[in-house]
C-alpha cells in the first residue's frame, strides 16, 4: 500500500468513528466516555458493563446503537426469577414432537444482535451456564450443539457491583469494559439536558464499515514507547498489589488497536492509555490507582519499566465561560486531560490533529508538513488554555518540542512568532 492509499484509509478510517461517534451522542448529554467505549467496544468485539443508578442513560445508549446498527435488539430485567425460557426462547413443541430438545430462539438472545442486561448480576446459575459461552466465544449451546450467534455486543447494567460469588464472578470478567455512570454534574449541562430531545432517527452504521475498521484495528502496531509504558503499567499495578489476568492484559491490546484505528493511526500510542482505567478494574479503589499512573503515561512522551512516574499534571478547575446559562460554582479536582483519546475529546475530521503515521511523519513532503501542523496547533491550544497555569504549560510546550524534534522538526517550524 502507499503513502497516499494509507493517509487515505486512516482518513476514512477515522472518520466513520468520529460520524458514529457524533450520531450516537445526538440527543445525550454528559455522556461522550460512555458512548465512546461503547463504540470501542463495538470495534474490538467485547462487552460493556455499565454500573450506576437507574435513570441514566444506560438502555438509552444501548437502543440507539442498535438503531443505528439495524440489527436485532434484545432487552431483558433479570431478577432471581428469571427463568431460561425468557432469555433463551421457549421450547419448540414441533421438535418435542420428534423427541428433540430444542428451543425457539427467534426475538430472544441467541437472536440478537445488540443485547442490553439490566441487573445482569441478579441472572441465577440456570441462565449462567448458557449465557457465559453466548458472551465469551458467541456460542450458543443446544443440545451439546454449538451454534454461532450473530451477537455484535452487548451492554449488561446493573446498581451495584456482584458479590464475591463464583459464577457471578465469572459474568463479571466477561465484560471487558467496566464503567461507573453518574447523574449529570455539570449546571450548564443539565440546563442543557432539560432542553434535549431523542432524535427520531440516527445515520446508520454500516456493516461494511465495521469490518473495514475491525480489520484496520488487527492491522495496528504497538509502537515501542506504547510496549515500554504497558510493561511498566504492569509492574506498576503488581506492586500496588492490583493482579490482572494476563487475558485480561491480551483483550486490552484489542482495545488500544482499536483506539488507534479510531483515532487514524497505524500504531498505539501511550494516548491511547485513556481506555485503561475502565478496563483493569476490580473495585472502585482500585480503578483510581489505574487512572492515575495511566494520567502519568498518557501525559508523558513514554514510560520506562520500573522508572519511578513523574508527577501528573495538577487538577485544576475549570473557569466558566463567559456564556455559562447559569451561575457555576468551581468543582473541586476536576482534573486537566492530556492526549485525550477519541471517544473523550474528539474533534471533527476538518478541522482534528491528524499525525497519520510515524513512517509519513519521517519522511519529508506533505505528511510531514501535516505532523508539524498538528503540533503546532497543540502548542498554540496549549499556551491559550485557561485552565493551565505558567508551570503547566511551560511542560507541555516542552513535550510537544520534543516530539516533533524526534521527526526531526524544528522548534520555529511549529512555535508562534515572536511578537
Amino acid at each position: 500500500m502507499s503513502v497516499e492509499e494509507l493517509t487515505t484509509a486512516l482518513s476514512e478510517n477515522r472518520a466513520s468513528a468520529y460520524s458514529w461517534r457524533q450520531g450516537l451522542l445526538n440527543g445525550f448529554v454528559e455522556r461522550e466516555v460512555e458512548a465512546g467505549l461503547m463504540l470501542l467496544a463495538l470495534v474490538a468485539e467485547e462487552h460493556l458493563l455499565l454500573i450506576g443508578d437507574p435513570g441514566t442513560a444506560k438502555s438509552a445508549l444501548a437502543n440507539a446503537l442498535c438503531s443505528m446498527l439495524g440489527g436485532k435488539q434484545f432487552s431483558i430485567l433479570f431478577t432471581r426469577f428469571t427463568t431460561p425460557e425468557e432469555v433463551f426462547g421457549p421450547l419448540s413443541l414441533r421438535a418435542l414432537e420428534q423427541d428433540r430438545y430444542q428451543r425457539a430462539t427467534a426475538g430472544y438472545l441467541p437472536d440478537a444482535t445488540i443485547a442490553f442486561l439490566d441487573e445482569a448480576f441478579k441472572a441465577n446459575s440456570a441462565i449462567l451456564n448458557t449465557l457465559l459461552p453466548i458472551l465469551n466465544e458467541r456460542v450458543y449451546f443446544e443440545a451439546g450443539v454449538a451454534q454461532r450467534v450473530p451477537l455484535e455486543l452487548v451492554v449488561g447494567a446493573s446498581n451495584e457491583l456482584p458479590d464475591e460469588d463464583a459464577p457471578l464472578t465469572a459474568l463479571y470478567d466477561r465484560f471487558l469494559f467496566r464503567r461507573m455512570v453518574s447523574p449529570i454534574r455539570d449546571r450548564d449541562k443539565f440546563v442543557q439536558f432539560l432542553d434535549a430531545e431523542l432524535p427520531d432517527s440516527r445515520p446508520k452504521i454500516a456493516m461494511a464499515d465495521l469490518v473495514r475498521l475491525r480489520a484496520a484495528a488487527k492491522r495496528v502496531r504497538m509502537s515501542h514507547e506504547a510496549k515500554i509504558a504497558i510493561v511498566g503499567m504492569k509492574d506498576y499495578l503488581l506492586s500496588k498489589k492490583i493482579v490482572v489476568s494476563d487475558r485480561r492484559w491480551k483483550k486490552c491490546l484489542k482495545v488500544l488497536r482499536a483506539s488507534a484505528a479510531c483515532e487514524g493511526r497505524d500504531a498505539v500510542i501511550p494516548g491511547d492509555f485513556h481506555v485503561l482505567p475502565d478496563c483493569l478494574w476490580q473495585t472502585p479503589e482500585q480503578r483510581v490507582e489505574i487512572d492515575k499512573r495511566v494520567r502519568t503515561i498518557a501525559w508523558s512522551t513514554g514510560a520506562a519499566s520500573g522508572a519511578t512516574p513523574p508527577s501528573p499534571p495538577r487538577p485544576t478547575a475549570p473557569t466558566a465561560p463567559a456564556t455559562s446559562v447559569l451561575p457555576r460554582p468551581t468543582p473541586p479536582g476536576t482534573p486537566v486531560r492530556g492526549e485525550s483519546s477519541w471517544f473523550t475529546q474528539m474533534k471533527p475530521p476538518s478541522t482534528m490533529y491528524d499525525p497519520t503515521t510515524e513512517a509519513i511523519a519521517r519522511n519529508p513532503g506533505p505528511g510531514r508538513d501535516s505532523y508539524a501542523s498538528g503540533i503546532a496547533q497543540r502548542i498554540a491550544l496549549v499556551q491559550s488554555h485557561v485552565n493551565l497555569n505558567p508551570e503547566e504549560r511551560t511542560e507541555l510546550v516542552k513535550r510537544y518540542l520534543e516530539r516533533a524534534r524526534a521527526f526531526g522538526i524544528g522548534d520555529a517550524d511549529v512555535l508562534p512568532p515572536t511578537p
